[in-house]
């Protein structure tokens, strides 16, 4: 009997993986041809979102139906055009790199409830941290981070137009 129970449990790993297709068709709140410089999805599912280098804001929409859902401002980004973002793998850490050679970290956080007999996500933004990094004001051209959830401490790669390339430790 033991012998069934791995068998059954081990034969996917050798199974191809395989892969669908859920939604397709444009971002419903993209203007014209611009490609989102970050995209994520919630860990819940509920929610796909986008950054978009012009407006400083990021763009959701439920996954279910594809509609707009909402737009939460990053207010501390304006003045400061959007060169370059990057998500963390898991917990929507975000780390954006600007025009001016500034970087904000920040985290896409979610609420959840429960109530009219079903789960509900609300997304909202964790505390924001806007950085300088080129005191000569280059752009930021690529940008890494990672965050330790226990420590509160953040690294932040970042190559810069002019050829300089820094490392940034950000702590609460």
């Amino acid at each position: 009997a033991i012998f069934f129970f791995i068998g059954r449990e081990t034969l996917p790993l050798f199974r191809s993986a395989r892969s669908q297709l859920l939604q397709s068709g444009q971002w419903p709140m993209a203007e014209g041809n611009r490609a989102p410089v970050l995209v994520g999805l919630d860990e819940y599912e509920t929610y796909a979102y986008a950054l978009d280098a012009t407006d400083s804001a990021l763009q959701f929409l439920t996954v279910a139906d594809w509609k707009p859902y909402t737009n939460l401002p990053l207010a501390k980004l304006q003045g400061h055009p959007i060169t370059t973002a990057y998500r963390t793998p898991s917990r929507d850490h975000l780390y954006i790199g600007t025009a001016d050679g500034h970087i904000l970290a920040m985290q896409v956080k979610f609420r959840v409830g429960y109530a009219d007999g079903g789960r509900q996500v609300t997304p909202y933004l964790g505390e924001m941290k806007l950085v300088q990094v080129s005191e000569s004001g280059a752009a930021v051209r690529a940008i890494h981070g990672r965050a330790n959830e226990s420590s509160g401490v953040e690294h932040v790669a970042v190559a810069l137009a002019d050829g300089k390339l820094y490392t940034v430790k950000l702590e609460e």
